[in-house]
């Protein structure tokens, strides 16, 4: 019996081995470095042809994590990637015709993602984030029925107007972008307080003293996508919408189904593309809507149409 045990040891020792191999632990391979790390961090920039002097330790640093963090939202750089190919276009020949900075189209990204619907804890809407009292200063109607702080068109123009009024009154563009963040007033008040001229002596909130930072990141990776590794194929792009602006006027108050049956497509759409119309109606008065620009020709014969029985309705 143990000459036959003999025999088998060399047998079940290679079992054992060939057994014990297939149930080892993998092999541990190198943690792979952040990819972060492949970048780096700007160490000149200008913003609005104004120098931002990064030879400052402490700004570097400031646009250092403004950066590291935008960068770490790849999903958020890539929707700001897809969204700009939409709204970029209208922006920037709004800049053009105004003879504003270029720059400035990053401002809309840092406040709303290029969301019309975005709404802040502090009530500020739209696109560029106004609070109502501000829209209003600025034109913007915010009523029951209409709120134009969430038009892409007519906040655009609300806040170029804005944007400029206060670079013409601090100056400069890093002080003017600090006063739409945190409000001009506190900007006046703390450069006499604190007795600075520039805003990067300046302390601040610190909401805003990252804000410009944050605007300064977006810049930096929307300019040169591929360079921070954000590659896209133009298929993925969303692209501009085909609409045309028309002007109309009503008589009487009419349910936006109407007007969406003029334009032959849906309340859903005629919402979706006039991001500042609120419930279901439009007022008697003027109006000026985006509706897709297939289905503009003839579009004033068909509400008029559509709106000869309400007036039927209304004698009666």
């Amino acid at each position: 019996m143990k000459s036959t045990m003999r025999m088998f040891a060399p047998i079940l020792l290679v079992l054992c081995l060939l057994l014990t191999e297939g149930f080892a632990a993998p092999e541990k391979t190198p943690a792979q470095k952040p990819y972060l790390l492949q970048f780096s961090t700007p160490r000149s920039l200008s913003f609005c042809n104004e120098r931002v002097p990064l030879e400052r330790d402490d700004l570097w640093e400031r646009l250092d994590r403004e950066l590291l963090l935008a960068l770490g939202k790849e999903a958020q750089v890539i929707l700001w990637l897809k969204r700009g190919r939409r709204y970029f276009p209208f922006i920037e020949e709004q800049l053009k015709q105004s003879r504003l900075p270029d720059d400035l189209k990053y401002v809309v990204v840092a406040e709303s993602d290029f969301f019309p619907e975005a709404l802040s804890p502090k009530g500020a809407g739209g696109f560029w984030q106004f609070i109502k009292d501000t829209g209003n200063r600025f034109g913007l109607k915010t009523q029951d029925r209409v709120d134009e702080r969430y038009s892409l068109q007519k906040s655009t123009t609300a806040a170029l107007e804005y944007l400029t009024s206060l670079n013409e009154r601090f100056g400069n563009w890093t002080l003017a972008l600090a006063a739409y963040n945190c409000g001009e007033e506190r900007v006046a008040r703390e450069l006499a307080e604190q007795g600075v001229r520039e805003y990067f002596d300046l302390d601040l909130p610190q909401e805003t003293e990252q804000y410009l930072f944050r605007i300064f990141a977006i810049k930096i990776i929307l300019a040169n996508p591929a360079q921070y590794g954000f590659t896209l194929p133009d298929s993925e792009y969303y692209r501009p919408l085909e609409v045309k602006e028309v002007a109309f006027s009503l008589p009487q108050s009419v349910h936006i189904r109407i007007i969406a049956e003029a334009a032959q497509t849906t309340f859903k759409n005629i919402h979706d593309l006039n991001p500042e119309l609120r419930g279901y109606y439009l007022s008697e008065g003027d109006h000026k809507l985006l509706i897709p620009a297939k289905n503009s020709e003839k579009f004033l014969e068909r509400l008029k149409e559509k709106l000869q029985p309400l007036a039927q309705e209304k004698k009666q």
